[in-house]
């Protein structure tokens, strides 16, 4: 395939769909006004689904970062024991030996 040096998609600009002046004015045939106008109408739509969409996952990024730290604090409680008093975490790594315990049980 040849490059013609023409952008497609959604970089493409409206000076590569019509042919313009130095100036910016575009010659435009009849009819070809409507067009124009639609394709920049969708064009504008894209770009703010394209905004909208990064947005979104940012947020879910930040999100997921949070719930990954939120988890890994959890873990270290649980672990460790942290946050707990010396006397908890005494008898809670001894656990294993005495029959019924299980661990410990707090609110968050």
């Amino acid at each position: 395939m040849r490059d013609t040096g023409k952008k497609e998609g959604p970089e493409a600009s409206s000076e590569d769909a019509f042919p313009c002046d130095r100036n910016g004015n575009c010659a435009l045939k009849e009819g070809e006004e409507q067009e124009a106008f639609l394709i920049l109408q969708r064009k504008r739509r894209t770009r703010k689904t394209l905004t909208d969409k990064r947005a979104s996952l940012q947020d879910f990024l930040h999100q997921k970062e949070r719930h990954r730290i939120q988890l890994e604090n959890l873990r270290n409680l649980a672990e460790r024991y942290e946050g707990f008093g010396q006397a908890v975490r005494s008898v809670c790594k001894r656990k294993s030996g005495k029959k019924g315990l299980i661990g410990v049980m707090t609110m968050f």
